[in-house]
């Protein structure tokens, strides 16, 4: 049965990308679909950065409890067709959940997380390794990671009506870290009604 889950959860993450190109419809791919060369060029510079250069700094980033404080009521999320005119494929993942926050999109929290991210045997890594674990509580959107640095995060509307799903393909430990020091990137993203 474990093994089942977890030959399903690559399965889930492998497909995907096939899945979220199906349902995008035309004015969709106008407004979300293009990917320019200027992030291709900065995918290609960040693999090529040395180790050093790439070490991440979580404390600049406000922690998600921080952002959940400062964001007040709970005003009507911003249009996503007005916020995806920013996104761009291979943009750092920060810089794209930063962006959605702002626009009053909420992280679609996932108690599996830890379980699909680590593995079933998650509460013994991170009993040995709590720092291992800790990228769940620091990115509430974070559903499920494959073994290959693949990603599946997950926002939604204010009202809940709408859910953003977004692939993401890097160092997952970077979700808070924006601009070019990130080294977690965004592969593609898909808005649909929220399902039952």
């Amino acid at each position: 049965m474990i093994k089942s889950s977890k030959i399903f959860n690559f399965f889930l993450i492998l497909g995907l990308p096939f899945i979220g190109a199906c349902k995008e419809d035309s004015s969709q791919k106008e407004a979300v679909a293009s990917q320019s060369q200027d992030s291709q060029q900065k995918i290609n510079n960040s693999a090529s950065k040395p180790e050093s250069s790439m070490v991440s700094e979580p404390s600049q980033s406000l922690s998600v409890a921080e952002q959940n404080a400062n964001a007040g009521p709970n005003p009507e999320s911003v249009d996503i067709k007005k916020i995806a005119a920013g996104l761009k494929e291979g943009m750092p993942y920060g810089d794209l959940r930063k962006s959605v926050i702002s626009g009053n999109w909420r992280p679609k929290e996932h108690p599996e997380c830890k379980k699909n991210v680590i593995g079933d045997d998650f509460e013994s890594i991170c009993s040995k390794n709590p720092k291992q674990c800790a990228v769940c509580d620091e990115l509430p959107e974070l559903d499920v990671c494959s073994g290959d640095g693949h990603c599946i995060t997950e926002f939604s509307s204010s009202d809940g009506s709408k859910v953003l799903k977004v692939s993401t393909y890097g160092e997952i430990q970077d979700g808070l870290v924006d601009g070019s020091e990130s080294r977690l990137f965004v592969s593609w993203w898909d808005v649909s009604p929220k399902a039952d």
